[in-house]
């Protein structure tokens, strides 16, 4: 960030000092912010509720403290909204123990008339933005009034992890084929404790499988919902390996309880012959019969 906008976060922050903040009670969870953090969108459901001309029909549970009977754990994501302009989404917050859904998102999007909108294929942003609200004021302006469902940019960022876990995928397979190995065999979870404790189990004897560790349980969600289509597109673009995903329900689990998983077994068919090897390397021209 710059110097200049490090001076205008500061100017507005003194500019705030003065202002009373309020606190949201989100089923139980509690946010502090400003209501001029809350009004800059008029157009959400908490930038109508907090606007000067409507403070009268607010009703406080005690003082500042206001109740929404809502998803506590998902609305972090429309604080951020709040503050960003972006909603920042991410498959796990490491810090916490609790897994909130890109179902549970959509479903507060919904309910506090998020207006996000639906970029442009030229729009940058990266991983971990759904972005989305507009890049500058002109594009806000523009699509103030045409916001896109919200289920279409969540349906979006799914659709990116499932390739990001395809590229991992094929990132583990070469990495494999690098070192020699003829099978690979991992196992993802539907259950956090389970990811964690199996992780712990094997990642002392594993080479190059953390690349795929950052797909703990949304590895099993992408596998429930995709693993055919997923073993097809391996058979079809990497003939030399063969890829079979099985989903093993009510079995022991590295926890010592009994849940699902699915279990990937990669096969790789090529038997790494010296003389097809060699000549790929700097040793081509020096062969010892």
């Amino acid at each position: 960030m710059s110097s200049k906008n490090n001076n205008i976060d500061i100017s507005e922050n003194l500019k705030r000092s003065s202002e009373r903040t309020i606190i949201l009670n989100v089923g139980g969870i509690k946010y502090e912010t400003y209501a001029s953090t809350l009004t800059e969108y008029p157009d959400t459901l908490l930038g109508t509720i907090f606007q000067d001309k409507n403070r009268a029909m607010l009703h406080p549970q005690t003082g500042n403290i206001y109740f929404f009977d809502r998803n506590g754990y998902a609305f972090r994501y429309i604080m951020e909204f709040y503050r960003t302009g972006k909603l920042l989404l991410s498959e796990r917050d490491k810090d916490k123990v609790t897994f909130v859904t890109l179902d549970e998102i959509e479903k507060e999007i919904e309910y506090f008339r998020i207006p996000v909108t639906e970029g442009s294929d030229n729009d940058e942003y990266d991983d971990d933005d759904l972005m989305l609200d507009s890049q500058s004021n002109d594009k806000k302006k523009k699509n103030h009034n045409n916001p896109a469902p919200a289920s279409v940019l969540i349906h979006k960022y799914a659709g990116a992890k499932v390739d990001q876990f395809i590229n991992a995928l094929e990132e583990l397979i070469y990495e494999a084929m690098g070192c020699f190995e003829e099978r690979i065999e991992l196992k993802f979870f539907s259950n956090t404790s389970d990811v964690e404790a199996y992780w712990k189990e094997i990642e002392p004897a594993l080479k190059f499988y953390y690349i795929m560790k950052p797909y703990g349980v949304i590895g099993y969600c992408i596998l429930d919902k995709f693993s055919k289509e997923i073993q097809l597109y391996f058979e079809s673009t990497m003939q030399s390996i063969s890829f079979q995903s099985t989903q093993v329900i009510d079995e022991l689990t590295p926890t010592g309880n009994y849940g699902n998983y699915y279990k990937i077994s990669i096969n790789i068919k090529d038997r790494y012959d010296k003389e097809d090897i060699i000549i790929h390397t700097r040793l081509a021209n020096y062969r010892v019969s």
